[in-house]
């Protein structure tokens, strides 16, 4: 992952067939807060310059994203990927990212994004999960999502390998992974450094006629106490003070 630079800049440098945007900043700074009752989405760019992204109890800033693929393909970047906050339907936060990661006959589109996610007091996480919605693969295609999640920013885990989540689609075979979750480890954090890398291909190397697609995924980040949990503990202390109060 990216050694977190606290700065203000988006940095941007285009090569052939290479595309890397955004640094973030800190999360100290104030973040656009998201609308629980009425979410929008914002593109990585937007997040960037926003100092981060607040959905509910959980931050999520440092965002960057790389991008390479087969030259004259469409890369995808900081300006065009978006992201929306939100609430699954357990109460659970999570982010869906939207997206043009599109390949033909022999060719090949992959993007890394990374960000970090941190979660106020009560709450820890203790497991991430994460699902493909809208994808599809013809021929050899194959559409690809792996993605580690580190405890420190350096991706460094003395001992203990990393929780790794993956998801794909293969044309040929049929063969689908469209959810998968990962138990953090060695236990529940407020912290995580979440490095994601999508992969968009022609597994034929241009021996058959291909495509693969992929626009829409999900990231949902379970939590404790579960928020069910901490609606009933906040209604029965509620109840005790009324109670309280009508006794004296």
């Amino acid at each position: 992952m990216h050694s977190i630079t606290k700065t203000l800049s988006s940095v941007r440098v285009f090569a052939a067939g290479v595309i890397v945007s955004g640094l973030s900043m800190g999360s100290a700074q104030a973040q656009i807060v998201v609308d629980l009752n009425n979410p929008a989405d914002y593109t990585i760019q937007e997040i960037i310059d926003g100092n981060g992204l607040r959905v509910g109890d959980k931050v999520f800033d440092d965002f960057s994203i790389v991008s390479t693929g087969t030259t004259g393909i469409t890369l995808p970047d900081a300006d065009s990927v978006k992201v929306k906050g939100g609430l699954d339907s357990t109460g659970n936060i999570e982010l869906e990212f939207f997206g043009g990661w599109v390949a033909g006959t022999n060719e090949l589109v992959n993007s890394t994004i990374e960000f970090t996610v941190t979660a106020d007091s009560p709450f820890l996480i203790e497991a991430v999960e994460l699902s493909m919605q809208n994808f599809a693969a013809f021929g050899a295609g194959q559409v690809n999502i792996a993605e580690n999640i580190f405890l420190d920013e350096d991706e460094t885990v003395i001992g203990i390998a990393p929780p790794f989540l993956n998801t794909f689609y293969e044309g040929n075979t049929g063969t689908l992974v469209n959810l998968d979750t990962a138990t953090v480890i060695p236990g529940p954090q407020s912290t995580l450094y979440v490095s994601k890398d999508i992969t968009v291909r022609d597994l034929s190397d241009g021996n058959q006629a291909s495509s693969a697609h992929l626009s829409r995924f999900t990231q949902t980040y379970i939590q404790i106490p579960e928020p069910g949990t901490v609606v009933l503990l906040l209604s029965g202390g509620a109840l005790m003070m009324m109670r309280r109060r009508s006794e004296g």
